[in-house]
């Protein structure tokens, strides 16, 4: 009978955390829902209310922003539990505006105060990766504007040539407020 005993770093198991489409500044869950709903009256009018869309009125009492506050205290509680993964950015929010561009209704300093909590903060335990492009509608890259095409739907099976160039332009978008992605 041999005395070794194996053990996990730290006597603790190891887990990795992944946060998965983190919108900066934008509620995504506000914007989706709203999307979805004009989405489906133009397209399946016919149809029942499905998905989070179900939640349609209750838009008038739910926050269409998160504060970079939050982001920063859910950061800061990671890092004193010794919290590693990865974390998803969506680049182009619900196409309310773009990361390197700012939102257009929204503080340009929450915008600001967002991506530095995600440098200083969020990047030290997690991995920062984008997460295609909109999360709701498909974007028309030559022109920025959403199309009719929904990335969960139309686009779950991409054409290889229009999702690498989506890919690069995620990537490129975060590259440009000093992000780089490493996950």
């Amino acid at each position: 009978m041999s005395d070794i005993k194996i053990c996990n770093p730290l006597l603790r198991i190891p887990l990795s955390l992944i946060i998965d489409d983190s919108c900066p500044v934008i509620n995504k869950a506000y914007y989706w829902i709203q999307q979805r709903h004009d989405w489906r009256i133009r397209h399946r009018p016919n149809t029942q209310l499905s998905g989070w869309e179900v939640h349609y009125n209750r838009l008038p009492s739910m926050p269409n922003t998160i504060p970079a506050d939050f982001t920063a205290k859910w950061g800061e509680w990671c890092g004193e539990q010794g919290i590693k993964g990865k974390f998803s950015i969506v680049p182009f929010p619900a196409g309310i505006g773009r990361v390197d561009q700012g939102f257009k209704g929204f503080p340009a300093s929450e915008l600001e105060k967002w991506l530095q909590v995600a440098k200083e903060v969020i990047w030290n335990n997690f991995d920062l990766t984008p997460e295609m492009l909109t999360h709701t509608r498909v974007v028309d890259l030559d022109t920025w504007q959403l199309t009719e095409a929904w990335e969960q739907e139309e686009w779950v099976d991409p054409p290889v040539d229009k999702l690498t160039e989506y890919i690069v332009a995620a990537m490129q978008l975060l590259k440009n407020v000093g992000i780089p992605c490493e996950g």
